[in-house]
């Protein structure tokens, strides 16, 4: 399954992952509720973002994300993504002609 994150500046992240029917709204110092799919059915979850920071350019950058998850404004689970974007190296690289698999 793919997962899509939009980077909106340096405050809000939407997660996107399958065919659009979890989407979550990850904005620096507010709570969201959103839809999540289990796989079995879809669930309000409320999602508060306490710490948000990027410094993404076109030549990469860092993305920090804390985040907790709640059910029923229960907390279900304390969360961070971190990501480091750097530009590949050719090694890294690997190339198919179309029509590969």
């Amino acid at each position: 399954m793919t997962s899509v994150l939009k980077v909106e500046g340096n405050d809000k992240v939407t997660l996107m992952r399958g065919a659009g029917s979890t989407r979550l709204v990850l904005e620096n110092g507010k709570r969201h509720l959103c839809q999540y799919d289990t796989g079995y059915g879809n669930m309000m979850i409320g999602i508060f973002t306490s710490q948000l920071h990027s410094s993404l350019t076109d030549e990469g950058g860092k993305l920090e994300v804390r985040y907790t998850l709640d059910i029923n404004s229960n907390l279900s689970s304390s969360n961070e993504i971190l990501i480091t974007i750097k530009e590949a190296e050719n090694k890294d690289v690997k190339t198919r002609a179309a029509g590969d698999h």
